[in-house]
């Protein structure tokens, strides 16, 4: 391609990107304009430095072919372009420069409240534990009844059973009374009384059997 052709070519594609812009809203507009942004930095970030510099002055020359051809029109058109591109680059810096200080004046804050809260936390707990009583130690009197008497009511002696000989119920040989049947005036006094008869197991078999 001649040079006339290639410029005439970038000038139908300016067109076309104006007039796809011209059909966009706003925000599709700004969208459009972010994925141009992500396109030429990938583009520019996969060059060699001599392709860079190539491409530097290849924009140069077309920038100096441009003018040198362009009527006042298209001079004074192509500096209201420039500006307008400059003022959108500026504002997109602006508003990135913008965000990332919120973001560190934010994590700024959230890393002093943190040192705050922490810094409270270390002052509180010596006050919280210097306010603990701490338990006094058991008496050894006391250790020593516990264990008596744990002994007394755990031994062999204290838990053995036995079965009485009126109401024929296991019972603790501690609680019984053992009574000389020489001491028993009448055998009368060793019968239950006959209410008492449901509460006791297999009473009527014994008494069948007697």
């Amino acid at each position: 391609l001649t040079q006339e052709k290639a410029e005439k070519q970038r000038t139908l594609a300016r067109d076309r990107s104006a007039a796809r812009l011209a059909l966009l809203t706003s925000e599709e507009v700004e969208q459009q304009q972010s994925i141009d942004l992500e396109i030429h930095a990938a583009r520019r970030a996969a060059l060699t430095p001599k392709e860079v510099e190539q491409q530097r002055t290849l924009a140069v020359d077309r920038s100096m072919a441009k003018r040198a051809t362009a009527t006042p029109i298209e001079a004074e058109e192509q500096r209201v372009l420039a500006r307008e591109r400059s003022a959108t680059r500026r504002a997109a810096r602006v508003s990135e420069e913008a965000k990332q200080q919120q973001t560190v004046a934010y994590k700024t804050t959230r890393f002093q409240k943190t040192v705050k809260q922490k810094q409270t936390v270390i002052k509180r707990k010596p006050n919280q534990d210097a306010k603990v009583d701490w338990p006094k130690p058991i008496d050894m009197d006391c250790k020593i009844n516990c264990l008596k008497n744990f002994i007394q009511h755990m031994s062999m002696d204290s838990l053995a059973e036995s079965v009485c000989g009126i109401c024929n119920v296991h019972r603790y040989k501690r609680d019984l009374r053992h009574v000389p049947l020489s001491k028993i005036p009448s055998i009368e006094l060793l019968k239950m009384h006959p209410d008492l008869h449901s509460m006791i197991p297999k009473i009527q078999e014994i008494n069948s059997f007697n």
